[in-house]
């Protein structure tokens, strides 16, 4: 077996916790309305601090290309 020669590494709760400022969590969702047509969302979380970045949201568009209201 092969011995490590440096100090160990940081484990991976010590590089969250070292740099939760710069990480953010996406996704990208569909939310069916009660009238059967479609919202698509995007959410943008920051994990330091437990801030909220963003929300945004598109409808669906009828087949001649003009919007769903």
């Amino acid at each position: 077996m092969v011995r490590r020669r440096g100090p160990p590494s940081q484990g991976w709760k010590t590089f969250l916790r070292n740099h939760a400022n710069g990480i953010a969590a996406m996704d990208l969702f569909v939310v069916p309305t009660i009238s059967f047509r479609l919202l698509y969302g995007l959410l943008i979380m920051g994990h330091g601090g437990d801030k909220f970045c963003g929300l945004a949201s598109q409808h669906t568009q009828r087949q001649n290309g003009s919007p769903t209201n």
